[in-house]
């Protein structure tokens, strides 16, 4: 990942704008797309977590990454089919980053 983080760079500025701009408009695709992105991130946090090391080979690292795809677009479609959930899960991931960024910023001195 670390060798190709420009390409990862671009995607994710690429989605961020997409989301700023057109996300309450087009809020099925937001619900999809964020139900995709955190379902890839929770696979690659469990596997990196549980089985794979730095010293894997990169074969298998982009094996991880098609199999959390394809499981993040059966999440994305969960969530675009549940949209009361989408916005729960949507806004339970806000509050748990929100929260991450005031414990690293002023928190941790106390």
């Amino acid at each position: 990942m670390e060798k190709y983080q420009w390409l990862w760079g671009a995607i994710f500025i690429f989605v961020g704008f997409f989301l700023g701009l057109f996300g309450k408009k087009l809020f099925s695709v937001t619900m999809f797309i964020i139900g995709m992105l955190v379902t890839i991130g929770l696979v690659f946090i469990l596997f990196y977590t549980t089985f794979l090391t730095n010293n894997t080979k990169a074969w298998v690292g982009w094996t991880v990454l098609g199999c959390s795809i394809i499981l993040g677009i059966g999440g994305g479609i969960l969530l675009f089919k549940c949209q009361k959930l989408g916005a729960a899960v949507l806004g339970g991931w806000g509050g748990f980053v929100l929260g991450l960024l005031l414990n690293e910023t002023v928190l941790f001195t106390a």
